[in-house]
């Protein structure tokens, strides 16, 4: 049983993983064709500012998932030494969700 939930954490970590890297190049790919359209008109500064707030939703939302896997895992070995880490992990992720957040309200 053990292993079936490490194993579980793993895949839940690798999709918060995979959320950020696909955030990150539909992200760039979206900034670069805009780049090369439009070559700073305008609307730079403003399209530049939509693409950075829909980039933070995918970090956000790769984040939440990598604090799920991180407590699915304590949960099945719930040492001392493993709780410290992993609330350090939660503590640390939760406070970049929070300043990221906080940043996107302000975009």
């Amino acid at each position: 049983m053990d292993e079936i939930v490490k194993y579980l954490a793993h895949i839940v970590e690798l999709v918060g993983i995979v959320i950020i890297l696909m955030g990150f190049f539909i992200s760039l790919i979206r900034w670069l064709i805009f780049f090369v359209k439009n070559l700073e008109g305008p609307n730079f500064h403003k399209y530049t500012q939509e693409i950075r707030s829909k980039l933070g939703l995918y970090l956000m939302l790769g984040l939440e998932f990598m604090i799920a896997s991180d407590i699915i895992s304590t949960a099945v070995a719930p040492t001392q030494e493993k709780l410290i880490l992993v609330g350090s992990l939660v503590l640390i992720r939760v406070a970049i969700g929070f300043f990221l957040g906080r940043e996107l309200k302000e975009i």
